[in-house]
């Protein structure tokens, strides 16, 4: 009962703010099992004015930001990106607040010039997916033209290996029922071989789902019980623990201080269900007050009166 009261307290504090910021919903990928629609472009300069506005409002009273980029691909629009964790550093640092920036991205554009311009912004968390070895990773993961992209990642990633950067760099390695026979020999081989003496380097590995999207039936999940037993053991073979006593799991949609701005400024809660008329929840002004519909957000928050915690970890699929 009292873990239950800290998280609900946790999730409603105002001095601790989680803004996921869609600098732009285009991408230069078309990777087979997207839900995403691409239809809203590069945030525009009015947005941009009322996301500083909103963190200036609120610099004063923040103990702590997490300002994570994601799209789209955020990188697309790297201007917007730059120009928006720059102004909160200085905030972080005038006001004294913590400043934690994190960036979703499908690695294509993370040379070292621009890793390098993003550390210096305070970004210093990423997480790049790779979809298993490069003939499964280049069926799935493609560009916009339908070209392979593991070769560009692979060398970006070891750039950035070689790099003295202070950072973390979260390999998201998608399982499906098409790349996991091959998949632990591919994380010996290679991911092992390349990154795993850097400490840096942490391996999440995320089975892909049917989240929606023009091929969303198409989509070979790993649904066999005995390869998902597997599947455990590789997590717990590959991952990295944290130390420290278990915590609640909590989405950062049940969370009444996290919101998702969308590259037009309306307000989300769940990266997942964009298109949902459930998560849009309101909008950010130009003057970077947040507008939000009560009811809507009450609904999202709902899973922290849940007695057995699967809605807080997962509002959105919750029943």
């Amino acid at each position: 009962m009292l873990a239950r009261a800290a998280t609900f307290l946790q999730s409603i504090d105002p001095s601790l703010l989680n803004l996921i910021v869609l600098p732009t919903e285009k991408c230069n990928f078309r990777c087979t099992y997207c839900y995403e629609d691409f239809a809203k472009g590069k945030m525009p300069p009015k947005i941009v004015l009322g996301l500083k506005n909103l963190l200036k409002n609120r610099a004063p009273t923040l103990r702590r930001l997490h300002l994570s980029w994601f799209g789209g691909e955020p990188l697309l629009a790297d201007d917007v990106v730059l120009e928006i964790s720059e102004y909160a550093k200085d905030l972080s640092i005038e006001y004294g607040f913590e400043l934690f920036g994190s960036i979703t991205t499908n690695g294509w554009y993370l040379e070292s010039l621009l890793m390098n311009s993003l550390l210096e912004a305070s970004i210093t968390n990423f997480q790049i997916s790779l979809d298993g070895p490069k003939r499964h990773h280049d069926s799935s993961r493609i560009t916009i033209n339908n070209s392979g992209t593991y070769d560009r990642i692979f060398s970006n990633l070891r750039a950035a290996r070689d790099s003295r950067g202070e950072y973390e760099i979260i390999l998201r390695l998608h399982v499906t029922g098409e790349n996991f026979d091959d998949l632990e020999n591919w994380i010996e081989e290679e991911i092992k071989t390349y990154f795993g003496s850097d400490d840096r380097f942490k391996i999440f590995l995320k089975l892909v789902g049917r989240l929606g999207g023009a091929n969303n039936d198409k989509i070979k999940i790993l649904d066999d019980r005995s390869r998902l037993d597997n599947f455990k053991r590789l997590k717990s073979k590959y991952e990295r623990k944290e130390s420290g006593p278990p915590t609640e799991k909590i989405c950062y949609a049940s969370r009444g201080n996290s919101y998702v701005i969308r590259a037009d400024g309306r307000l989300a809660k769940c990266t997942v269900k964009l298109n949902d008329p459930g998560n849009d929840v309101g909008f950010l002004s130009e003057t970077g007050e947040l507008i939000v519909e009560t009811e809507k957000m009450r609904h999202w928050m709902r899973g922290l009166a849940d007695p057995d915690g699967r809605t807080m970890a997962c509002p959105a699929f919750a029943h």
